[in-house]
Parts: C-alpha cells; sequence; structure tokens
C-alpha cells in the first residue's frame, strides 16, 4: 500500500513539475498533430494534482457546513453536503485553471506570431 502511494505521489508530482515545464517552453498547446508523446500523461497528472489539491483546500475552506449535513445514497453511506459541494466547486475552479493558462497560451503566441510577422515586414522594407 504504501509503495503504491509513493509512486501515485511521485507521479502526480513530477506531472505538476512537467506541466510547468511545458508552460514556460510554450508547448503548452501545440496542435493535435505535433504533441509529443509524454504529452498526454504529464497533462493528466497535473489535472489529478490540480484537482486533489483543490478539493482539499474547498472541504476545507467549507468547514463552516457541518457535517451531519448530507443524506445517505443508494448504497446507504453517508454523504455529506460539505463533500458534495467542494467536488462541484472543484470541478468548476480545475476547469477554469485549465481554461485561463489556455487563453493565456494562447494570447502570447498570437502576441509572438504578430511580433515575428512585424519583424519579417520591416526586413522587406530593408
Amino acid at each position: 500500500m504504501q509503495i503504491s502511494a509513493i509512486i501515485l505521489f511521485s507521479y502526480l508530482t513530477l506531472s505538476i513539475i512537467g506541466f510547468i515545464i511545458l508552460i514556460f517552453r510554450g508547448k503548452l498547446t501545440p496542435p493535435i498533430n505535433q504533441r509529443p508523446i509524454y504529452y498526454f500523461p504529464i497533462m493528466i497528472g497535473a489535472l489529478i494534482s490540480v484537482f486533489l489539491i483543490l478539493y482539499s483546500g474547498f472541504k476545507e475552506f467549507l468547514i463552516v457546513l457541518p457535517s451531519s449535513w448530507g443524506s445517505y445514497n443508494e448504497d446507504g453511506k453517508w454523504s455529506s453536503y460539505r463533500d458534495t459541494v467542494a467536488i462541484i466547486l472543484t470541478l468548476a475552479a480545475t476547469y477554469y485553471f485549465f481554461h485561463l493558462i489556455a487563453e493565456v497560451d494562447r494570447k502570447e503566441r498570437v502576441i509572438l506570431r504578430l511580433k515575428e510577422n512585424k519583424k519579417q515586414g520591416m526586413n522587406r522594407l530593408i
């Protein structure tokens, strides 16, 4: 049990590091046919890592909701409203986080393309 937890933690940690490296190298959102093979495992690991970090934060943030508030599901297992609200907020925040990073990356690529076009235009004049 401990070995698998260590391997999972290592994978998630390395995925976040790889995701940050992809961001700073400007290779976050290349066209689908130009994505390297290591792209998808890194993105999945980063997604899981961000989800787990945000979930634990939202669950602690929602400490004002008592644990006694909730209901039993079909299996007879107790499900508190704090967990349900934390999952909903985490899903929305994770989506927004990755959407925001993709938008910033897209805008940076547009700016770089405009600078390159301006440089080529200046070279044609000279």
